[in-house]
């Protein structure tokens, strides 16, 4: 069907990592692996067809987070490293988006997550965080109004982002 196709039939076990030997090891490679197979046979065949390109670009755009930000101080200023939790949990994330929510910057953050982000205008912003802790963070700017919180993140979205995302657009 496309590049989704083509990376479940790589190698899982070098498949991230470098001809240096450096990079993520082949244990979590495997995982990383393995949790995409998941994640592509969870979509139905005609959103992969309709936004193969998307998802392939959200799922590389995260590898290479996790290649280049997997080491301690990977921005220069004491970052943490991303982990393979938090790749598995961003993975959930994109998952968890339908067609009609609009593909989003996607960021390592210096704390060790990965951030989602939305900017629909000058006052309309959504930002949701994951770390591979069960937790997701968010900040969001509409219009006037500003918010923030945390919850629980147990593999599908929380209502509170679902209803940010319908008033940002």
């Amino acid at each position: 069907m496309s590049l989704a196709v083509a990376c479940m039939d790589m190698d899982s076990s070098t498949f991230l990592t470098r001809p240096s030997g450096e990079g993520i090891d082949g244990e979590s490679s495997k995982e990383l692996m393995s949790e995409l197979g998941r994640v592509l046979r969870n979509y139905r065949t005609e959103e992969i067809i309709s936004r193969g390109n998307v998802l392939s670009e959200a799922v590389g755009t995260l590898m290479e987070i996790h290649s280049e930000c997997s080491r301690k101080n990977w921005d220069g200023y004491g970052a943490k490293p991303i982990s393979v939790a938090a790749i598995q949990e961003a993975l959930v994330v994109i998952e968890q988006l339908t067609s009609s929510i609009t593909m989003p910057e996607i960021v390592p953050e210096p704390n060790g997550g990965i951030g989602f982000e939305w900017r629909m205008g000058t006052n309309r912003v959504l930002v949701v965080s994951v770390r591979g802790q069960l937790t997701m963070d968010f900040a969001a700017i509409l219009g006037n109004s500003k918010m923030h919180g945390s919850m629980y993140f147990l593999g599908s979205l929380p209502s509170r982002v679902i209803s940010l995302f319908r008033q940002l657009s």
